[in-house]
């Protein structure tokens, strides 16, 4: 009976030993696990074709747990540009490189695949310039829109869920170590940018900037029918990276571009008409204690003229016909004072104070560009009304996302947000802008042949310690579309702080003029006098030589 119950346990504890021992390692080497990878991120392509962002597959190669190298293994990875952790002797699993080229990796694979883990990664390679880092932004380290574009459309670009991938107990991965057996793919996403126009705007905002010695530069150009962003750039002290697009969050107060609303406003009110003149006081109005300055000394000056002259004096009069009430009306039915809905991250919505926050002289402030702010994206929005024939166009830097097919997933449209003023109030400020630039203060954004429609801007920035409007820093800008009879482009070019001139049509006029003769031999834009010399010598829309033969 003793050996029996001998024989038994022996029996039971060998029955337990194949059980705990043998049995357990084949379950887990059996055992499979999921892991998620994800998809290859999608691209981000101008509307013309060129391709400004892209993943890449590659690996990411770890030292496995419990294996050291040998001196020349050590040699072979720093040769392989592998920057090797102080802890490399150790026997724990450590990370070697977040990100290897695939060439690179068979490399490794082939001379150290006993002791290196390859688990598949990819990059984000840029293939643009400071140009469109504002509108694309940026990714993380786990390939994540940090900003701009990535930012809006990470979703889109991350093609949903990732891919399930299989792993051992001890996390190797049951697929093949080849990467690019991962074929799934994000979606695509195609801007309204179109990369020469893009080119030209940067260009000449970098060069006004450089000549200037000013603090930043925007740039927008626009097809106000449309709402499409062809080029949109920024000049400045921020770096490669920026977190915010300043062309959509930077706001400042306008100065007289702003004067399109005020003068609008009278016109659909039918308060003036455009021949009424107001005496503008010789360029020097006290009011309420504050002293209303022109750059020039003006008397009488009819509607148009007040434009034309960009009289502050003239304006503040208009403002006092129009009324508080209308005045806060207008300017938001031109879309100050809230966003403009562009597909971006991080808009502002500039400042438009509630009625009942204004002083005695605001609306007298307010008529010019003062008391009020705006982003450089609002004011070429604004534009857009005239420009449009009365309606409010939102703008748009995304024309559709497409499959890795190439199929289009989801178009953006036009959206026409509102109707602002009549189409004969827009036909009048179309008529008053073209004065401006014909023989006023915009003369410098003229171009023989093309009916050129702006407005200057020279905005004096509020010092706050001081506590009033600064002597010497202001913000200077242009903003015009062309042809008048058509409008196609439409165009905000601003400066901040610039040192050797201040007003906007001497310092942004000039920039103004260069993009829109590179636009219009790019695209071809006939000019607006059929029968005349400059329209003859100009068949199918050649520019003539320029002033300075800068073209």
């Amino acid at each position: 009976m003793g050996v029996f119950f001998a024989l038994l346990f022996v029996l039971l504890a060998s029955r337990i030993f194949y059980i705990q021992i043998v049995i357990r390692r084949m379950i887990l080497g059996s055992v499979r696990k999921f892991s998620e990878i994800k998809k290859l991120r999608g691209s981000i392509l101008t509307s013309d074709g060129s391709v400004i962002a892209c993943s890449v597959r590659g690996t990411r190669v770890y030292k496995r747990r419990g294996r050291t190298f040998k001196r020349s293994e050590i040699n072979f990875l720093k040769k392989s540009g592998i920057l090797l952790p102080k802890d490399i002797k150790s026997k724990g699993r450590s990370l070697l490189s977040s990100f290897v080229p695939l060439a690179a990796s068979r490399i490794l694979k082939k001379h150290l695949a006993s002791k290196l883990e390859f688990i598949p990664a990819q990059k984000r390679i840029f293939f643009s310039g400071k140009e469109y880092k504002p509108i694309i932004g940026f990714t993380n380290s786990d390939n994540v829109g940090g900003a701009g574009v990535e930012y809006y459309y990470n979703r889109f670009l991350e093609g949903g869920k990732p891919e399930i991938v299989e792993i051992d107990a001890t996390g190797k991965l049951l697929i093949s170590d080849d990467p690019e057996v991962l074929r799934a793919k994000g979606n695509d996403v195609v801007l309204t940018v179109d990369s020469k126009v893009q080119n030209f705007l940067y260009d000449e905002v970098s060069k006004i900037v450089g000549e200037m010695s000013a603090e930043k530069g925007y740039g927008i150009v626009m097809k106000p029918a449309t709402g499409e962003i062809v080029g949109m750039c920024f000049v400045g002290p921020q770096g490669h990276i920026y977190l915010k697009n300043p062309v959509i969050s930077d706001s400042f107060e306008p100065g007289s571009t702003f004067k399109i609303v005020t003068a609008s406003a009278v016109l659909e009110e039918k308060l003036v008409k455009p021949d009424d003149k107001f005496f503008c006081e010789n360029g020097s109005f006290q009011f309420s204690g504050i002293t209303i300055r022109d750059h020039k000394p003006y008397k009488w000056l009819t509607v148009k003229e007040i434009v034309q002259y960009s009289s502050n004096i003239g304006m503040s009069k208009l403002a006092a016909i129009l009324g508080r009430q209308k005045l806060y009306y207008y300017a938001r039915a031109f879309g100050f004072g809230n966003y403009t809905g562009i597909n971006l991250p991080g808009e502002s919505r500039g400042m438009l104070k509630r009625i009942k926050k204004w002083s005695e002289i605001t609306p007298y402030s307010m008529s010019f560009g003062q008391e009020i702010s705006a982003t450089p994206i609002q004011i070429i929005q604004a534009f857009s009304v005239i420009a449009n024939d009365g309606i409010l166009i939102a703008p748009r830097i995304v024309r559709f996302v497409r499959n890795p097919d190439g199929k289009p997933l989801r178009r953006t449209k036009v959206t026409q947000i509102r109707r602002v003023i009549s189409r004969n109030t827009a036909e009048r400020m179309k008529d008053f802008l073209r004065a401006v630039v014909e023989s006023g203060t915009g003369v410098e954004a003229k171009i023989p042949g093309w009916n050129i429609c702006g407005k200057t801007g020279t905005a004096q920035k509020f010092d706050r310690k001081l506590g009033k409007y600064s002597e010497n820093k202001f913000f200077a800008s242009f903003c015009g579309f062309f042809p008048e009879e058509d409008p196609q482009i439409l165009i905000f070019i601003g400066v901040d702080e610039p040192q050797k001139q201040h007003y906007g049509g001497s310092v942004c006029g000039p920039a103004f003029n260069e993009v829109s003769r590179k636009i219009i031999d790019y695209y071809g834009i006939p000019p607006s006098q059929e029968n005349s010399p400059v329209a003859l010598n100009c068949a199918g829309g050649k520019m003539p030589p320029n002033r300075d033969n800068r073209l």
